[in-house]
């Protein structure tokens, strides 16, 4: 942001206004993606959410790029810095197109500067001075002075929001292991998983490892077994749940093939 804005008034001082004006230009997309940082570090402080996102974002922020083939997050594009701001104030989006009517080669940037027509002989002249260029010198000044301002206002207000922004981090860390552990549990003590039965000594019965247990033969398995029974549901809202498993549906499914 300092460096373009410097180089601006460096060029602006040698009447090269065309590469003050894109100077301009870039300080304010600087501008919009601090006033974008501030919004992502305001968000957690408002509402604690999910910290995977956040870093997702400061992530694009910092190491971004629209090289596809650099193995590195994608950038955030600028206009959704730009369309942000100008939200909060209204016509800066403006100005920036002005800006970029001037830094690119179109006419504003080109013919409008370097060239002047003469009405009478019409001839057009070509060079440097040719034209008042007043409106170009107060529109670039303009901007350029409005983005230090909001960069300075949003640059402070980040400093200011750092230790609850640590504090909301620290938080959003905890409630998300928290809801991992709690995740956990409920699969670990869900009904829907069969788990070895117990004894009555409480000791867990273990199958024989392959080649110690006797070979059996599909229809004694069967009568082992015994019938494939489904225990009563038990009715929870309008919601079913089955005791079987579906390892055992598959056993018992292929056992009655090999028969």
């Amino acid at each position: 942001m300092e460096e373009f804005t410097r180089a601006a008034c460096d060029l602006l001082e040698r009447d090269d206004l065309v590469a003050s004006v894109a100077n301009t230009r870039h300080a304010a997309e600087c501008c919009a993606g601090v006033w974008y940082l501030l919004e992502q570090i305001e968000r957690p402080i408002k509402d604690v959410s999910d910290p995977t996102d956040l870093h997702d974002q400061m992530m694009r922020l910092s190491v971004g790029t629209k090289i596809e083939e650099e193995n590195m997050p994608k950038a955030i594009n600028v206009l959704t810095f730009l369309q942000k701001l100008d939200r909060k104030i209204p016509g800066f989006f403006g100005s920036y197109e002005r800006l970029s009517e001037i830094a690119h080669p179109n006419w504003a940037g080109s013919a409008a500067i370097f060239s002047k027509r003469d009405p009478e002989t019409l001839i057009t002249h070509f060079g440097r001075g040719l034209r008042e260029t007043g409106y170009v010198r107060s529109l670039n000044l303009g901007c350029m002075m409005g983005s230090l301002e909001i960069f300075s206002y949003a640059y402070n207000r980040i400093t200011d929001l750092m230790p609850d922004f640590c504090q909301a981090c620290e938080q959003g860390i905890i409630s998300r292991e928290g809801k991992a552990h709690r995740l956990e549990h409920d699969v670990t003590h869900s009904p829907l998983i069969r788990r070895p039965p117990t004894t009555r000594s409480g000791e867990k019965n273990r199958r024989a490892p392959p080649g110690i247990a006797h070979k059996k033969s599909p229809g004694a398995a069967m009568r082992d077994r015994g019938p494939c029974r489904f225990s009563r549901p038990k009715r929870r809202g309008r919601f079913f749940h089955l005791s079987i498993s579906m390892i055992d549906l598959a056993s018992w499914l292929g056992s009655l093939w090999r028969l």
